[in-house]
This record gives structure tokens, C-alpha cells and sequence, in this order.
């Protein structure tokens, strides 16, 4: 896919600064950024990396002030990690099968991950967690540490899981009204996706996901 400034504006709802007609054609974290890509400045801790990324156009706060001379576009959103998420499920909709663990992602070593799982770009899974076989994890997801997620679960771009946390749909040892207790306290909207508070041996009854395995 291939895109110029203006149509990325267009899709973000932001505003263009510089060039509208620079292209890109994909998408790469600011610091490894090339010539034909585009990055997203979420964190102020990351603006070391905005003169000497090599990124075609940089997606940044609307409030954001270089005090620097920039060649490159820059695009102006409300919300720079909403808005590149918006991008990473358009490009990563061009793939009609979902499977994999994105190179952009961030797994320790002692996760455990099913067959058939697919863990999108910039997404985070912290140690000793297990992910069942078929769960599809989008983009820019925190995984907590020791966190289970059942089998043939659907976790959507921005969603943060907390430490401690059981994702499934069948639970055998915290029964029903419990279950909905805690989830009526915990649950928010984020990102069109939820977030969970911290809270060990907490199990929550989902509509998609299944057992553990």
C-alpha cells in the first residue's frame, strides 16, 4: 500500500506540516525509521530520535513544537497512538492471514504461545504469561506479567491487559456473580477496546476466547 501525506491526513483526521505529497509505504518505529516509511511520536522520551530519523512523515501531538528545523512531514493528530494504530489495522489488513508474531512486537522469552497465534506490531507481552492457540492480538496491545488468555480469544488494537489477569470464556473457580462483579468495576473503553485493572486471581467472562489450555 502506498499513500501520500494528504491521504494519511485524511485517514487520521489530522493536520499536514510540509510536504502533503511525500509517499509512504510502511510503517517502522521512529527510531528505525527509513526514507518511504512512516513513524508516530507518542512519547515525549522518543523526540531524540525526530532529526536524525530517516522517516518520510512522523505522526505528532497537535500541541508539538520542534525547536529544531525539520525536512521531514510531519502530521498533526490529537492523539498520535490512536491515530498510527489506525494505520498498522489498514496496512495490516492487506494480509489475509493473520498468523505470526510481527518483528515490531515485543515478547519475553518465557511466554508461552499457542499454534496459530498472530501478535501485531508494537504490541507488548510481558514474562511467564500464556497465550492459547488461535488468539489473534492486534496492534499496540499490552500483555501483562503472568496473564493467561484462552484460546480463539480476540484482543483489538490499544487494549491493555494487566498483571495477573485470565482471559476466558468457561471458568471453573469463580463462579458467575463474581465474574460480573468484577467486571462491572474493571472494565473501561480505550481505544474502542478494554482495559483491565490490576487485580490477581481475577477471571473475567468474555463473549469470544475460550477455555484455557
Amino acid at each position: 500500500m502506498k499513500l501520500k501525506a494528504y491521504q494519511v491526513a485524511e485517514i487520521v483526521g489530522g493536520d499536514v506540516e510540509g510536504n502533503d505529497q511525500v509517499s509512504i509505504d510502511s510503517l517502522a518505529k521512529i527510531e528505525n525509521g527509513k526514507e518511504g516509511s512512516l513513524s508516530f511520536l507518542g512519547n515525549p522520551k522518543y523526540k531524540r530520535f525526530l532529526d536524525s530519523s530517516k522517516s518520510s512523515i512522523v505522526i505528532v501531538a497537535d500541541n508539538f513544537v520542534s525547536d529544531k528545523n525539520l525536512t521531514k512531514t510531519l502530521i498533526k493528530v490529537k492523539d498520535p497512538n490512536e491515530a498510527f494504530s489506525k494505520l498498522l489495522d489498514l496496512f495490516g489488513n492487506q494480509t489475509s492471514s493473520k498468523l505470526g508474531i510481527d518483528k515490531l512486537s515485543s515478547v519475553d522469552n518465557t511466554v508461552s504461545i499457542g499454534k496459530d497465534v498472530y501478535l501485531g506490531a508494537f504490541s507488548i507481552c510481558e514474562k511467564d504469561s500464556i497465550i492459547g492457540k488461535n488468539c489473534k492480538i492486534y496492534s499496540q496491545v499490552y500483555v501483562g506479567e503472568n496473564v493467561k488468555i484462552g484460546s480463539n480469544t480476540i484482543v483489538y488494537p490499544g487494549v491493555k491487559i494487566y498483571n495477573n489477569l485470565v482471559i476466558a470464556l468457561l471458568v471453573n473457580w469463580l463462579n458467575k456473580e463474581e465474574a460480573c462483579f468484577h467486571r462491572n468495576k474493571l472494565l473501561q473503553i480505550q481505544y474502542g477496546g478494554i482495559k483491565y485493572d490490576d487485580q490477581p486471581r481475577l477471571i473475567l467472562i468474555l463473549q469470544i476466547g475460550s477455555h484455557i489450555d
